[in-house]
């Protein structure tokens, strides 16, 4: 199932949600070029984040992992399944309105994806496993 949420302040903030039965997807990109910024995954077994910064073209990091970050630390305890949240704004000349209202959106939206995950509850399948089928020690079904 996918969504798109758009939440426009100073600028615009679009999240193109991904939900593969209980995993999520999330793509948050905004500004004037959207990109691969920074990507913040969530192991529902493990309880496990992992945070990845990427250089942008200058060798420092994307600052855009905040959101990234901060909209997994709204999300990620009330999505079912795992959780990727890839992060890319640019805006040039950012000015702070901007980068403040970055933080506002990023909560509106966190807020509308739960909603939307709430009320697909319903369509999620718990998988079923083989276990009838027989692995030699190097994994190959006999």
């Amino acid at each position: 199932m996918k969504r798109t949420f758009i939440i426009t302040k100073s600028f615009q903030l679009k999240a193109d949600c991904l939900l593969n039965n209980q995993d999520l997807l999330v793509n948050l990109t905004g500004g004037n070029i959207p990109h691969v910024g920074g990507v913040v995954t969530f192991d529902q077994k493990t309880r496990e984040e992992t945070v990845v910064k990427f250089a942008s073209h200058d060798g420092r990091l994307h600052k855009d992992i905040f959101l990234a970050q901060r909209l997994a630390k709204k999300i990620e305890k009330n999505v079912p399944g795992n959780l990727v949240i890839n992060a890319g704004v640019h805006i040039d000349g950012i000015s702070k309105e901007q980068i403040d209202d970055s933080f506002i959106m990023t909560d509106e939206i966190a807020e509308k994806i739960l909603a939307w995950v709430k009320e697909e509850t319903s369509n999620f399948r718990d998988p079923k496993y083989t276990t009838h089928l027989k692995r030699d020690s190097k994994g190959k079904l006999i």
